[in-house]
C-alpha cells in the first residue's frame, strides 16, 4: 500500500527537502506551494489523499483556513488526517483544537516521515493525537 501525502509548504527549499524525505520512505507525494492549491487537489475526486501535511503560514490560504475548510466541507475531507509542520510549537494547540491530528517540528527527520505510515494506519483504526513529532 502506497501512502499518498499532500504536502503544502510555501518555502521552496523546505518543500523540496521534505518531499525528498517523504519519497525516501516510498510515499507518493504531491507537493504544492499554498493551501489554495492543496484545497483544489482535495476537491478533485480522482485523487485519494491519505494524509495532509501543512506548513502554518502560506500565501493565499494558510493552514488554519484549509483545516477549517476540510472540517466544514465534507465528511470525506474530515476523515483525512492533517499534520501541521512548524518551526516551533507555540501555535500547535490551536491547530489541534481545530481538528489537526498531530504536529512535527521542523526540520522534518526521517523518523517523523516513517511514523506517518503508522499514523495513517492508526487513523484508520480511529486513534487520536499520537504525537509523531516525539518519535
Amino acid at each position: 500500500m502506497s501512502i499518498h501525502v499532500l504536502f503544502a509548504e510555501d518555502d521552496n527549499f523546505q518543500r523540496l527537502a521534505v518531499t525528498h524525505i517523504l519519497q525516501l520512505c516510498n510515499y507518493q507525494v504531491t507537493a504544492v506551494e499554498n493551501g489554495r492549491i492543496a484545497r483544489d487537489i482535495l476537491l478533485k475526486q480522482d485523487q485519494k489523499i491519505d494524509i495532509v501535511l501543512l506548513d502554518i503560514r502560506m500565501p493565499e490560504m494558510d493552514a488554519l483556513e484549509l483545516l477549517s475548510f476540510m472540517q466544514e466541507h465534507s465528511e470525506n475531507l474530515q476523515k483525512i488526517p492533517v499534520v501541521i509542520i512548524s518551526l516551533n510549537d507555540l501555535e500547535i494547540q490551536t491547530f489541534l483544537e481545530r481538528g489537526a491530528k498531530d504536529f512535527i517540528i521542523k526540520p522534518m527527520k526521517i523518523q517523523n516521515a516513517k511514523a506517518i505510515a503508522k499514523y495513517v494506519q492508526i487513523e484508520d483504526q480511529g486513534d487520536k493525537n499520537s504525537d509523531i513529532s516525539r518519535i
